[in-house]
């Protein structure tokens, strides 16, 4: 697997209190949900990103380590965003979108 053009890899991203995995529904499983009432908008939109995130690497045959080799983003980041225990900065989301070539964060999702 070859070096991603996008420099070292970074860890990139902020712990918010509480996480966005912390607001599922008693019987909810992330990133699938559901999620409490009270989630913030943030949090549908982060599972939607983990799920393609999830799915891409899946189609790819990648483990998370080959995920974050490939598109040099640090491993804790990959496993805290599959995770849903951080929510990414704009660098990030740019940096794994330029380097899968898909669109990670949804344009219309209620």
């Amino acid at each position: 697997m070859e070096r991603n053009p996008y420099g070292k890899m970074t860890h990139m991203g902020r712990r918010p209190k509480p996480p966005p995995a912390d607001y599922l529904a008693t019987n909810g499983v992330w990133p699938d949900g559901p999620y409490t009432p009270d989630a913030p908008p943030y949090v549908p939109r982060l599972a939607y990103l983990a799920q393609q995130l999830r799915q891409e690497a899946e189609e790819r045959g990648w483990s998370q380590r080959a995920l974050a080799e490939a598109t040099g983003v640090n491993l804790n980041t990959i496993n805290y965003l599959y995770a849903g225990k951080v929510i990414p900065d704009t660098a990030t989301l740019a940096t794994l979108e330029a380097a899968l070539g898909i669109t990670l964060w949804p344009e219309n999702l209620i």
